[in-house]
């Protein structure tokens, strides 16, 4: 699934980003997004730098868009739950954010793109990197991806998105957020590479 909301023209018909995904992958990425959305928040209300609440302001906005995404997907299942055909409905779940926690907490962006030898240069009292997200157009000749000063917040403005640590690495790789926590679990020595494997 990719994170990236789609670019349909206004008037057209959009599938939600969720509708292919499997019932239990919703839920989780719903859980997600609202703990990444209250983090955010939170970095946004005690963010004193003009920059940084403008990348946190982008970030929170994207992150709601997610949100909003997988909570209409739910009550589109949850419409269609008494059809004979409907799936079965999870009971329960793995949850992700204790995983995720751990991860955010060995690992910040900056020291995320430190570990791909990428040039980050200070810009007020955060960074700035080329992006090299796979939607950016062309090269990023003047660094346009912008980290705020806590190190957990990020935003292209040319691309239009942003979020944390983990939106960023599914964003880079075009991997799921199940696959993209394994591999960076796995870089902060949380998890083996053949735990990996099995994950993806």
């Amino acid at each position: 699934m990719s994170i990236l909301p789609p670019n349909i023209p206004p008037g057209n018909s959009q599938p939600t980003l969720y509708r292919p995904e499997r019932t239990y992958v919703v839920l989780r990425s719903l859980e997600y997004w609202r703990w990444t959305l209250a983090e955010l928040a939170t970095d946004l209300a005690a963010a004193t730098d003009e920059d940084d609440r403008r990348v946190l302001a982008e970030s929170v906005a994207f992150a709601n868009y997610h949100l909003q995404e997988a909570v209409s997907e739910l009550e589109r299942r949850q419409r269609l739950r008494d059809h004979p055909a409907a799936p079965p409905w999870p009971h329960a779940w793995p949850s992700a954010l204790p995983d995720a926690q751990l991860v955010k907490d060995r690992l910040d962006i900056p020291g995320y793109y430190a570990r791909m030898g990428v040039e980050r240069h200070r810009q007020g009292r955060g960074w700035v990197v080329r992006c090299d997200l796979p939607s950016h157009p062309g090269h990023d000749e003047n660094p346009s991806l912008r980290i705020t000063e806590s190190g957990r917040g990020w935003h292209c403005f040319t691309c239009n998105c942003g979020g944390d640590l983990l939106t960023l690495h599914c964003a880079r790789t075009g991997l799921s957020f199940v696959e993209a926590l394994a591999e960076l679990a796995a870089d902060v020595g949380l998890m083996t590479r053949e735990e990996v494997r099995r994950v993806g």
